[in-house]
Order: C-alpha cells, then sequence, then structure tokens
C-alpha cells in the first residue's frame, strides 16, 4: 500500500512499500517450517522464477499506482504473460534464438549454453502445454483456474498470437501489461482483433503445424516446433496431443471447454464420400449435408450453428481429415456438450508425424511433475499469495467507472474446422 494517499487509494504510514521481491533461500536441513531446499534446487529455480514474478509485479504495479485500472489482470492473462516472460529470458540467453526461430531439438542441441538455457527458461513452458494438449477438451487458454494445462494454452496462444500479428513484440508485450482492460478485452483492443477467431485458429495449429504439408500460415506455430521438441525421451517421447478416432455408426459425446477444441480424426476410401455430423444435444441435424472438397492442407471452417451436416470426398487414392469442434464462448468456466456421428469413414493409417533427421539421442531434462515455475513443495504458498492480491487489492479498484469487457460471445456456441491432412 501507499505510504500516503495515491490516485484514491487511502495511504498507510506504516507500509513496507517499496522496490523489493522475496526469494527463496537455501534451506537444506528444513529448519524453517520443514521446508528443505538446497542450494541447487534454489539455485535453478531463482532466475526464471524472478522472471515470472516480476510480470506479476508490474502489472499489478502499473494497474494499481499508475494507470487507475478498472481492475487487476485476469489470472490465465496475468499467468500467460509471467510466462511469456520467462520465455523472452530463454531467448535472451540462447544466442541464435528468437521468435519466429522455429525451436527444435536441432536448435537447443546447437550448443551445451542453448542446452542449458532452454532447461532452465523454456522447458517447464513446454512442459505446461503438454498438460494442455494431453485433454484440450477439459481445459483452455482463457479458463477461470490456475491449472498447469491452463498456463500452458495460455502461454501457447500468447505465443501464437504474437508471431500472427508481427511487428514489434516488445511493444506488444508492453501494451498488454500496461493495459487499462483486463482478459479478453484486453487482447481484442490491442491485438485489434477478435480474440475467439484467433484461438479457434490456434487449435487448428496445434494439430498441423509442422505436420500438415501446405498449411496456410495462421494454422502454425513459428516460434517452436513442438512436434519435433516432444519426441525427445525427455519430454515424453511423442506429441502428446490426444486425438478421437470416429468410426462408421458410432456417436462421440464431448464436453468442451470453453476456448478449446477436440480433435476426432477418420478417413474416406478413395472414390467413396463420407458423411459426418456434429451438433449440440436435441439440436436437428439439417435437412441436407454440405460438400466440403478440399485438398491437402486446406481448411474448411463453419459456426457458430447448433448442428452441422458435411458430406465429405475420398479423392481417387482416399484422403484423411481431422474435424475439430470448438467452443466458442467468452464465458470462462463455460463447458459445451458436442455429439459428432460419422458413416462410411475408414481408419486413418498414421500420421501426421514429425520428420525426426537427424535423430537426436541426448535427452532433454525430464520434465518436472509440477513444472508450473513455483513446483508445488510451496505448498500453495505462491497461490494463496496471487489470491489474497485480488481479494486486499482488487476492492480498491473500479474508481472510474466501469470497465470494457468483451462480449462478442457470452453465450456457448460450436464453430469448427475440418482439416484435410493427407
Amino acid at each position: 500500500l501507499p505510504q500516503q494517499d495515491s490516485i484514491g487509494l487511502p495511504g498507510c504510514p506504516g507500509s513496507n512499500n517499496a522496490e523489493m521481491f522475496y526469494m527463496l533461500a537455501p534451506d537444506p536441513g528444513g529448519s524453517i517450517n520443514g521446508n528443505t531446499r538446497t542450494a541447487d534446487y534454489v539455485r535453478e529455480s531463482t532466475l526464471s522464477t524472478t522472471a515470472h514474478e516480476f510480470q506479476h509485479l508490474i502489472n499489478a504495479s502499473r494497474r494499481i499506482y499508475v494507470n487507475d485500472a478498472f481492475d487487476l489482470e485476469e489470472s490465465w492473462l496475468d499467468e500467460g504473460l509471467a510466462h511469456i516472460a520467462e520465455e523472452l529470458n530463454f531467448y535472451a540467453n540462447a544466442p541464435g534464438t528468437g521468435p519466429g526461430e522455429n525451436v527444435s531439438q536441432q536448435t537447443i542441441f546447437r550448443s551445451n549454453a542453448i542446452l542449458g538455457t532452454f532447461n532452465e527458461y523454456g522447458i517447464d513452458n513446454v512442459g505446461r502445454f503438454a498438460e494442455y494438449l494431453d485433454a484440450p477438451p477439459k481445459w483452455g487458454p482463457y479458463a477461470d483456474n490456475d491449472s498447469l494445462a491452463t498456463r500452458g494454452a495460455a502461454w501457447s496462444f500468447l505465443r501464437y498470437a504474437a508471431d500472427r500479428k508481427g511487428g514489434n513484440q516488445q511493444q506488444l508485450w508492453f501494451s498488454l501489461v500496461n493495459s487499462r482492460q483486463s482478459g479478453l478485452a484486453n487482447i481484442a483492443a490491442i491485438f485489434a482483433i477478435d480474440p475467439l477467431a484467433w484461438v479457434r485458429d490456434w487449435t487448428v495449429a496445434n494439430y498441423t503445424d509442422d505436420a500438415v504439408a501446405g498449411i496456410a500460415a495462421q494454422y502454425t506455430q513459428p516460434s517452436w516446433n513442438f512436434r519435433d521438441l516432444f519426441t525427445n525421451r525427455g519430454l515424453g517421447g511423442v506429441y502428446p496431443l490426444a486425438t478421437v478416432p470416429l468410426t462408421s455408426g458410432a456417436t462421440q459425446n464431448l464436453t468442451i471447454h470453453s476456448g478449446s477444441a477436440a480433435y476426432l480424426r477418420f478417413g474416406v476410401a478413395g472414390g467413396s464420400q463420407a458423411g459426418v455430423q456434429l451438433g449440440v444435444p436435441g439440436a436437428a441435424a439439417p435437412a441436407s449435408c454440405t460438400p466440403v472438397a478440399l485438398t491437402v492442407g486446406q481448411v474448411y471452417q463453419a459456426g457458430p450453428a447448433d448442428a452441422s451436416s458435411l458430406c465429405v470426398a475420398g479423392g481417387s487414392g482416399g484422403s484423411e481429415y481431422v474435424l475439430i469442434p470448438f467452443h466458442a464462448s467468452t464465458a470462462l468456466e463455460a463447458q459445451l456438450a458436442v455429439n459428432v456421428t460419422a458413416s462410411n469413414v475408414v481408419p486413418v493409417t498414421g500420421g501426421p508425424s514429425p520428420s525426426r533427421s537427424p535423430a537426436f539421442s541426448r535427452s532433454l531434462a525430464a520434465v518436472q511433475t509440477a513444472a508450473d515455475g513455483f513446483r508445488t513443495d510451496d505448498g500453495g504458498w505462491e497461490r494463496s499469495l496471487r489470491l489474497r492480491e485480488r481479494r486486499e487489492f482488487g476492492a480498491r479498484l473500479h474508481r472510474g467507472g466501469t470497465g470494457a469487457r468483451f462480449q462478442a460471445a457470452a453465450t456457448s456456441a460450436l464453430s469448427f474446422s475440418l482439416v484435410r491432412t493427407r
């Protein structure tokens, strides 16, 4: 708190207001509250944590003391930006890396210095993203929770959006942190976009990047080659995106979190045509199907609608597709039930898979069980501080009226993308 009254904030003469960090100190014997922390552990965790927490400090301080903001930043975006801060420190300390460089194993193993920097600043972000990829319908990049999956998705989406927008990224990050708005409204204003449309495209990129030939740039992730990175045994050895096979005559019943998607794969035999219907429970299927003819790498998108019916061609030699139903909603914790039924489809034969030339035998550092930049052995202390901040400081904001809120689709709506993958 300020020591004197400041832009409507009541002063507290006894405040310890100053520019300060409270950081971990080694305690190998666990003499304080039984929290055993070795010097190596503190050394390994301090740098990335400092970058992360410094973003939180700047973000909250600008809002409270400088910009007279309407509210603190929403948790998902505040955390996503803090993980971006960790990533920026990776770029700054790993020579020859930067946004748009499609960092792969080959990049990381270029030198021991880059490998060490990635294991210090980069691997935890990748690990959090893996938590999201493991069950994408369950999570979303702007969910109202503090899960590793939400943090990983938020970081990945922000990196995707910054790469797609282009221009001066330093100014972009500054503008997001120096804003009076919050959440999706902040994204919409600073990027000058419909954020739901970009989130939908990001869900496609999670499948198609570095995997599907001929895919448009908006469905790629230029800064990271995730399909290659995850083939390293330290990161699990396989790209962890969860997919669902479609079979003829069977219905897949899905529940998708707002801002996220599911991934359903199917094939169509040569000279044949398949039918795919998707919709919310109780919605009547359209009277006729919409013919969709795609070449490899093309994307067909539609919605929002309660139900859709597609006729998908197999071409002369057969084809494979991924259907990606997307929950278009700005409600942070909404869930949408979706049913998908297919007819005359065949199983997919493999891939898409990344190129592994050359194949690396060296292993990246194994991802921590709780690779969140804070670790769970703090007993939830960091999260408790974040909640206390919102409780005690949030009530001191809202001084200048009501902040803008993004209201493009507050109710749940079904949208989808269909990609021909081969």
